[in-house]
């Protein structure tokens, strides 16, 4: 069930990379609700900024489209 909360996204890329493995759980940026291919978010980037290596994201989704 989406409850259609999700607005903006503040994403930080950073220089490291982080495997997954089938003995480790991590969770995703998203459980519980496949998007795509079918009906993919897309978001609008906002605003980018560096500190460092590090990259900050912020990008703006439609509230309308989490259906």
């Amino acid at each position: 069930m989406t409850e259609q909360l999700l607005d903006e996204l503040f994403l930080t890329l950073a220089p490291q990379i982080a495997g997954r493995d089938s003995a480790t759980a991590r969770p995703g940026l998203v459980e519980g609700h496949l998007f795509a291919p079918e009906h993919p978010l897309w978001g609008t980037l906002v605003s980018v900024k560096r500190g460092g290596s590090h990259l900050f994201l912020r990008y703006a989704f439609p509230t309308s489209k989490l259906a």
